[in-house]
């Protein structure tokens, strides 16, 4: 299974991402609020879908070994689909409100770290149940 499907590398990032939210929250005046709310709401969002297609397609997920993979594993289910058309609209309504309220760096990235945090909270559960039911290395069924 792909190192960035794992429970460990995603609470990782969501740390980064969250330290990244808040020191832009903190240093940014005026407060760039609508994308990062826009980034949260959508990464909760794509995150749902992202976790029903793992849980629809768990063996290809399972045996993804890098990025391409994943997109085939979420390809592979219509939940899996509407995340990967929901992430680009998402990008571009984090990108677009940031501009509105004139704040296109602060903005698309407090967006953006928003995204990641609330988008990988959605996928813990599932991340933690594919990681629980995938073959470990050396068995049998690995491979």
């Amino acid at each position: 299974m792909h190192s960035s499907l794992t429970v460990k590398n995603n609470v990782i990032v969501m740390v980064i991402s969250a330290g990244v939210a808040a020191a832009v929250y903190l240093l940014s005046s005026p407060l760039p609020t609508v994308p990062m709310l826009v980034g949260a709401g959508s990464g909760f969002l794509v995150g749902i879908f992202q976790a029903r297609s793992a849980a629809a397609t768990p063996k290809a997920f399972q045996r993804a070994v890098d990025g391409a993979d994943i997109r085939d594993a979420l390809k592979s289910s219509p939940a899996g689909n509407t995340a990967i058309t929901l992430h680009w609209i998402a990008m571009v309504a984090t990108i677009g409100t940031a501009v509105w309220i004139g704040k296109p760096l602060a903005g698309t990235l407090g967006g953006w770290a928003t995204y990641e945090v609330f988008r990988r909270l959605a996928l813990l559960k599932s991340l933690s149940m594919l990681g629980r039911t995938a073959p470990q290395p050396g068995t049998r069924a690995s491979g």
